[in-house]
């Protein structure tokens, strides 16, 4: 099962990257950097689209059409560029064949190690991940999917909830991008993106190693393989927590931080226009994606003003400038008024406060440092990832000594002082970690990216000691030493990481026929539910069934294309009507005008209910015997009920 599944994951994949890598081959840039940030084009493209088009084209199969007919014209033009602009400069060519391709290769392999990891733990595309936020983010794909909703971000929560036509703001480039992969349902869709969007990640790693450390190259090589240890991300965001949008805008982080710092190096103005697009395709995904780009912006920027006024108190000359000054200048106080207006939010503050209880700071450094991961909320045992160590600490101190790369230890700084903040309740502490909801999860998995480039950077500095007192061909011992240095690394927890990023991880959390162990909220699908809806949407047909958080109904339209409100594990999110009809169906008295009026606008003639067990919402299920007033036992297959309601005027 697991071959063919990697076929369907590796197709997806090409069909999100050949557009956005035609367009930046036809802009000149690299290929090794357009690879690594064309996913990013195309669903900056989306995400724009998403938001101008018209709810018809937004929805159903006219959005997949759309979307579709978007990346062929992409594509083209793509095309054209490349016929009709000059070549690459001699200085913006790739160095060498040989590093390119070992580290293509080394990609290559990363690549079909996670997703083998990740498919054979998830068992097959078309089992749920049972989480909470699982169940949002696969019914908005289905209801785009099937033509329910639509995927502008200021509508997505509306429809879902039984209020359309209200607006709130909602990140949709996901569920956007998954409705336009040609699946059964929404639950393969969702899967094969979160797949994905580890590939992505890897990549990007890739791309971004080569740019920021030009002169070693044995860290290209490394940053994919060494992100086989890792599991702050992708593997909890994506395959424990469920927050996809979340974990598509950071996989899709170090490939444009790529083109960024190239294309900032080149002053190559297609590039920076490039980056612009695929910045709206990360943000669209999750507000979250604009933080790395401001944080590295604001360290070069700090670098910048630093430098100068050194060099001025000692009268050096100094190397090259990041930046214009008034540039820097501008950012700098433009960081700092940004940080006033927003302490002065309610609305951030509370963004910032983190609900649940948070994990002491040391532990998170240890997190941090072993390459492991610590949760007081689902803690579950790491080997530490000895061999990362001297490696991570090798490359932190190359990155304050090599120049180019500093910018990037100054940004990591920051967000380090971030995660430390967040066990605290100081106000700082909301206001900085307010993108990331006060999340030290979250957090961590950025700070992924920075210590698995440091780590690269280590193996790719003691390739280069090492490689001269080496017989052979230069630049093939340094790529050899590199790799071996990588392989030892590796091996001292192999299989401890493997087992845990495969089958506790992964494995643990989607399964179709029990509880999670470290389950936290929401309904678990077994497949007895899926056999009885196969047989049940024909007699829904396009009527909307109501459902509640303590059965599996509310994976319905994403598993069998049935439409469910609320589509969320919660009825408690439901427009005030809707929570009316919802509590009314639960009591023995007639059904009030205001909840009538709220079924019949969302055509919800249905209701499925199931006895809870085994989940925290065991309490307020729907019950037999309180909504036998209000309808008629239709289908009843085991714990499984489907009620036709005839209480508002038949």
């Amino acid at each position: 099962m697991v071959l063919p599944a990697m076929l369907l994951v590796l197709a997806t994949l090409a069909g999100l990257s050949l557009p956005g890598y035609l367009i930046l081959r036809g802009l000149r840039i690299p290929p090794v950097v357009a690879l690594s940030a064309a996913p990013a084009i195309l669903a900056g493209v989306l995400a724009a689209l998403s938001v101008i088009l018209p709810g018809s084209l937004t929805t159903g199969r006219d959005w997949a059409t759309t979307a579709w007919i978007a990346a062929g014209v992409l594509s083209v033009v793509g095309v054209l560029l490349w016929l009709l602009t000059p070549r690459l400069a001699p200085d913006r060519r790739e160095p060498s064949r040989l590093f390119i391709g070992i580290a293509l290769g080394a990609a290559a392999l990363a690549c079909i190690i996670t997703a083998h990891q990740v498919l054979e733990g998830m068992g097959a595309l078309d089992v749920p991940l049972q989480r909470r936020d699982s169940v949002f983010h696969y019914n908005a794909i289905a209801g785009i999917f099937n033509g329910w909703g639509s995927a502008n971000p200021l509508e997505l929560q509306g429809w879902m909830l039984g209020s359309a036509g209200t607006s709130s703001f909602y990140p949709s480039t996901f569920h956007a991008v998954a409705a336009t992969i040609p699946v059964a349902h929404g639950v393969v869709a969702g899967n094969l993106l979160a797949v994905v969007c580890c590939l992505v990640w890897v990549i990007g790693l890739t791309g971004l190693a080569r740019v920021a450390f030009p002169s070693f190259p044995g860290a290209w090589a490394a940053a994919p393989l060494l992100s086989l240890v890792a599991i702050s991300f992708p593997s909890i965001p994506l395959f424990r927590q469920g927050q996809w949008p979340f974990g598509l805008s950071l996989a899709l982080t170090p490939g444009l931080l790529a083109l960024l710092m190239f294309s900032a190096r080149t002053r190559s103005i297609p590039g920076l226009l490039a980056f612009c697009v695929g910045l709206a395709g990360s943000v669209g995904a999750h507000p979250s994606g604009f933080a790395v780009f401001a944080l590295v912006a604001l360290g070069a920027a700090m670098l910048e003003i630093g430098e100068r006024a050194l060099a001025a108190v000692r009268r050096e000359d100094r190397a090259e400038a990041r930046m214009p000054l008034p540039l820097a200048i501008v950012l700098a106080f433009g960081a700092a008024g940004a940080y006033v207006v927003l302490d002065r939010s309610e609305t951030i503050l509370r963004m910032g406060t983190f609900a649940r209880p948070q994990t002491p700071a040391p532990e998170l450094v240890e997190s941090l440092l072993t390459f492991s991961h610590v949760s007081v909320n689902e803690p579950f045992g790491i080997a530490p990832a000895i061999g990362m160590i001297p490696l991570l600490i090798a490359g932190t101190a190359l990155m304050v000594i090599y120049r180019p790369s500093r910018p990037l230890f100054v940004a990591a700084s920051m967000l380090l002082v971030t995660l430390l903040l967040t066990p605290t309740n100081l106000r700082v502490a909301h206001v900085t970690g307010a993108l990331w909801y006060g999340d030290p999860e979250r957090i961590l998995g950025v700070l992924t990216l920075f210590t698995l480039l440091a780590a690269a950077l280590g193996v790719g500095w003691l390739a280069e000691r090492i490689a001269p007192r080496v017989r052979g061909d230069r630049d093939t011992v340094r790529m050899g030493v590199s790799l071996l240095i990588v392989a030892l690394a590796l091996s001292i927890t192999w299989i401890d990481r493997s087992q845990v990023r495969s089958g506790i991880i992964v494995a643990g959390n989607y399964h179709p026929s029990e509880t999670s162990p470290h389950f936290v909220g929401g309904p678990a699908w077994t497949a007895d539910d899926s056999r009885f809806w196969e047989s049940a949407a024909e007699l829904v047909g396009t009527d909307g069934v109501m459902t509640d958080s303590a059965s599996g109904g509310v994976f319905l339209p994403a598993m069998v294309n049935v439409r469910a409100v609320p589509a969320i594990t919660t009825l408690d999110s439901l427009p005030g009507p809707g929570r009316e009809a919802a509590w009314g169906l639960r009591d023995t008295q007639p059904l009030g005008e205001t909840a009538c009026l709220f079924l019949e606008d969302n055509t919800i003639r249905w209701v499925y209910l199931e006895k809870a067990t085994n989940t925290r919402f065991a309490g307020s299920h729907f019950r037999s015997d309180l909504m036998a007033p209000h309808g008629e036992l239709v289908v009843k297959d085991g714990p499984r009920e489907l009620w036709r309601i005839d209480d508002c005027r038949n």
